[in-house]
């Protein structure tokens, strides 16, 4: 989706009487477009949270002694920039350049689903943040992951591509976001939600409320017709759902 079909959305819908899509000379000021990315930002974090649109995944390789694994680029073989002594994400091939937003699930080797946060699984794998795997530690009790695996591939979903000031200097039209086209209207809904609940209520009507519970109608009847991706199965593995 292109930064130029939200603007041009915003201006003549939900924004339309608003001074923040003013233009002067035919342009929006530096001022008003800053603070539009700033808001289209803060919306496709809240879709991308919302809706699976992506799922990546990178392999780790398992070291001995070590249980807590980051998805964090200084820990990949890619980066000759970083000074950890132990770069355990073999990524030379594909560099690792995501930031992280959540992991998903992991796989053995052999591509068997591995427990995760799992309460009644003693040999589960846990998160104990969105970019951080730990081992369960090893006790004569059961078969430790590390006796039988050298690699885990973790599937994670990555952060949308926020737009910087650098994307303001491009015209509209050439710059992309990181947004399918099948969800302008919740993420137009969510910024005129988040632009105007500062106002607060007009006499009994209290627009940013309205926009708000528009927004939330709107993603759920995106999830009803399937525009989206579904975690099944125990491990947490994604099956389309009207993604190809």
């Amino acid at each position: 989706m292109l930064l130029e079909t939200i603007l041009e959305q915003l201006e003549v819908g939900e924004l339309a009487q608003l001074a923040l899509t003013e233009r002067v000379d035919g342009e929006l000021t530096e001022a008003n477009k800053k603070a539009l990315v700033t808001h289209v930002n803060m919306a496709l974090r809240a879709l991308h949270k919302r809706f699976v649109f992506q799922q990546n995944s990178l392999d780790i390789t398992l070291q001995s002694g070590l249980h807590k694994y980051v998805l964090d680029r200084k820990f990949a073989a890619s980066n000759t920039q970083s000074t950890e002594p132990v770069k355990y994400i073999p990524d030379l091939d594909d560099p690792f350049v995501d930031t992280v937003m959540q992991i998903e699930a992991v796989t053995d080797d052999m591509g068997n689903d591995v427990p995760l946060n799992s309460s009644s699984r003693m040999n589960s794998l846990r998160t104990t943040n969105f970019n951080t795997l730990v081992l369960p530690r090893k006790t004569p009790e059961y078969r430790h992951i590390l006796d039988y695996i050298d690699t885990l591939t973790v599937i994670y979903r990555p952060n949308p591509k926020a737009l910087g000031l650098l994307d303001l200097v491009y015209p509209a039209n050439m710059v992309e976001v990181d947004l399918p086209e099948t969800h302008l209207e919740p993420l137009l809904l969510y910024i005129a939600s988040r632009v105007l609940n500062p106002i607060g209520m007009s006499e009994t009507f209290h627009a940013g409320n309205n926009y708000a519970a528009k927004y939330e109608a709107s993603c759920q009847q995106l999830l009803n017709e399937g525009f989206g991706l579904s975690v099944t199965g125990h491990g947490g593995q994604f099956s389309s759902n009207g993604w190809v």
